[in-house]
């Protein structure tokens, strides 16, 4: 990382859209490092609450930036959600190194 971004981190950005009837899609975008705020899985829980029908979520991560445990941890929580849910997570969308 080089001076320019440690001054000027990118926003962690998180956005949802019902791609689908049954689908969930989460757009994450900017940098999600623990160092910086990130968005709480909070919105997304009340989303998949709220929208009975949906059984899968698929992750678009092509406006990712940076990303650590910050982006991790924030990951676990949603598989946990999504599995007390009975909800499908399709990770193809996940950068390399998050699907595991």
């Amino acid at each position: 990382m080089d001076e320019s971004e440690k001054r000027n981190p990118t926003t962690a950005g998180l956005s949802m859209t019902t791609q689908a009837a049954d689908t969930l899609l989460v757009k994450l975008s900017g940098d999600w490092k623990i160092t910086e705020p990130v968005p709480a899985t909070a919105d997304l829980e009340r989303a998949l609450e709220s929208a009975k029908g949906i059984r899968r979520i698929r992750f678009d991560t092509k406006n990712l930036g940076g990303w650590d445990s910050g982006l991790l941890t924030f990951l676990i929580k949603v598989f946990e959600a999504c599995s007390k849910a009975k909800i499908e997570v399709a990770k193809e969308g996940l950068p390399e190194g998050c699907a595991d």
